[in-house]
This record gives C-alpha cells, sequence and structure tokens, in this order.
C-alpha cells in the first residue's frame, strides 16, 4: 500500500567494502535494489536531495556505475546530488561517471592537508564543473596546533572552496578550534549559516544538511543510516543495523518528542525553527524550558523564527545538553 508521506531527502551509505570483495558488493547492490523498489512503492518521493556517504575506502569503477545506476530512476528534479570521497580514493574516470549520472555535488573529505596534501584531484574536478564542493575538515589530529589549523583554512581559501565544514570527536577542541574558524572565515566572507558549515552564499548551502537541521522527512540507505518519516500520529525514527544485509528497528515518537527533536536541530541553524502553528502549540508543552532559554538570553524570538542568539550561538553544545536534559520528553 502507498503511503501518502512524502520523503524530501535520500541518504545512502556505502559500507566499507574490500576492493575485491565481490560477494560483499553484490549482497549490498542487491539489498539497495530491493529496498529502493519498496520505497518507490510505498511512499511519494518528492526528493529535493540525494546524499552518499562512504568510509572514503576505494571502490571499484563497476561497483561505482552499478550503485548510480539503481538510483538513476529516481534522480529527476532534485536540486542536489552529492557525493563523498577523498582525493586519495577519486580518480578522472570515477569523476567523469558521476557526472554522467548528473551527481553535481562533491564533498571532500579531508583530515587535514598536512597529511593529505592538494593534488591535481581536486582541480582537475573543478575543470570538470564540479565547482559546487565541499572540503569538509576533521580535526582528529592528536595536538593539532593553532598554527596547523590555519594552514589547512588558508589551502581551502587557495581552492576558493564555495563551502567548509569541519568537526571534531573533542568538543573542547571543537569549542576553541570554533573561536579561530569562525574569525578566519569571516575575514574572507563565509557565513556560519550551520553551527559546522560555513559557505560563500546560500547557493552553496547543503541542502541535504539544512533538511537534516529542520527534521523535513530523510530516508536512509546502507548500514547504520536513519530515516525519519513524518506521519499523522507524529513520526517515525527508522535505524538500520551496521551490516551489510541491514535490519530496521522502528521507533514511535509523539508530537512532544517531534517538537524537541525540531528544537534540538533546528538551533543547528543560524536561521533557527520556523515557529508553525503546532510548534507554537508544542512550546506550551515546554513553557518552563523555553521560558528558561529565553531568561538566560540563549535563545530568541523574532519574525515567527526560533534561533540562538549569540551567546547561545557560542556555547551551541551546553545549550542542546541543557534542552535535552530539561525538556519534558
Amino acid at each position: 500500500m502507498k503511503h501518502t508521506f512524502k520523503i524530501q531527502h535520500l541518504y545512502l551509505y556505502i559500507p566499507d567494502l574490500n576492493y575485491d570483495d565481490f560477494q560483499g558488493a553484490q549482497q549490498f547492490l542487491t539489498k539497495i535494489a530491493h529496498e529502493l523498489k519498496l520505497i518507490i512503492k510505498q511512499y511519494d518521493l518528492t526528493l529535493k536531495t540525494i546524499y552518499i556517504a562512504n568510509s572514503t575506502k576505494a571502490i571499484s569503477l563497476l561497483f561505482l556505475k552499478r550503485l548510480l545506476s539503481l538510483l538513476a530512476p529516481i534522480v529527476k528534479n532534485i536540486n542536489q546530488y552529492s557525493f563523498e570521497t577523498s582525493v586519495n580514493t577519486i580518480n578522472d574516470n570515477m569523476l567523469k561517471l558521476l557526472q554522467t549520472f548528473s551527481v553535481n555535488r562533491l564533498v571532500w573529505k579531508v583530515t587535514t592537508f598536512q597529511q593529505e596534501p592538494i593534488n591535481a584531484t581536486i582541480h582537475n574536478s573543478i575543470k570538470m564543473g564540479f565547482t559546487n564542493f565541499s572540503l569538509d575538515l576533521n580535526y582528529n589530529i592528536p595536538n593539532q596546533t593553532k598554527q596547523q589549523l590555519l594552514y589547512d583554512l588558508q589551502q581551502c581559501i587557495f581552492l576558493q572552496a564555495p563551502h567548509i565544514s569541519f568537526d571534531n570527536a573533542d568538543e573542547y577542541v571543537n569549542l576553541q578550534f570554533k573561536k579561530i574558524i569562525n574569525y578566519f572565515l569571516t575575514l574572507h566572507n563565509y557565513h556560519n549559516y550551520e553551527y559546522y558549515s560555513y559557505a560563500k552564499n546560500s547557493n552553496n548551502y547543503s541542502q541535504y544538511t539544512i533538511g537534516y537541521c529542520l527534521l523535513e522527512s530523510y530516508y536512509g540507505l546502507g548500514p547504520d543510516a536513519v530515516s525519519y518519516i513524518e506521519t499523522n500520529k507524529g513520526a517515525q525514527i527508522i535505524t538500520n543495523s551496521n551490516d551489510i544485509i541491514y535490519q530496521k528497528t522502528i521507533t514511535d515518537f509523539d508530537s512532544n518528542q517531534c517538537f524537541i527533536n525540531k528544537l534540538l536541530q533546528g538551533l543547528l541553524l543560524r536561521s533557527g525553527v520556523k515557529l508553525t502553528k503546532k510548534n507554537k502549540k508544542d512550546m506550551v508543552n515546554n513553557q518552563q524550558l523555553i521560558t528558561r532559554l529565553l531568561d538566560n538570553g540563549q535563545i530568541i524570538i523574532n519574525n515567527q523564527q526560533l534561533f540562538c542568539t549569540n551567546t547561545g550561538w557560542g556555547l551551541l553544545n551546553e545549550l542542546i545538553i541543557d534542552i535535552i536534559n530539561n525538556s519534558t520528553v
């Protein structure tokens, strides 16, 4: 039976597959083909974005072609079709293949340019037409210094990256680095539109990231992927197991749980959460929490939007923990 529920974003995770693991690759592709048939049959696919993520482990050209072929029937009229990669796991033939299948945005995963120096691959991709791309910097090098961080940022500017993201497993380091990153990228006219993301202009925003933060319905394919689907009774969170032939666990969210999650994720956007009639009603159930955040100067409400103040934005991790600990969920 076909549901009326819309799926606006599709996320697909390619698991760790050895380059010559033909059996594992076939099992994965068969699983994806089967699930795609199910969601096409069951849901209204009003897709805005497709995002293909992976462990940046090398995959074969044949595997990539077969995977992109499976997705081809649902690619029409989407805004962004993103593919994660690294300079070590892609070549010009793969870039041409991505273009053939309408992929229009590359997400370059870079630990640090000191270990992964700029090479011809990124320059070639730009020449080929991949001008909408992101450099995702993962600062997980132990004891990385301010000078090393600034070096990486300077390389991003050298490449004229329209979008830059950063993250770190150490939240304390995140906070310290964010101050440096904010100052540096502001000088170079980047806008911090999402807590971990910076862009030259709105045309280069990650539409998948925005959809995720706004909890627009998204569907996850592949091991460890997650789906969020709104229903008439609330929402469903569907979590995939971490094996190639993954299984699904469904968790139902009631209206109040949906609101708290929209608040938590929406505050990751500088523009915040739009206050619809439904959101305003749910705010009543959390009035004590909302009032305290307002009184503390952590959030503000203006023009039907709820968003972080500068203070709340600077201490967003602490604010999110505060909401989780003090919500009525």
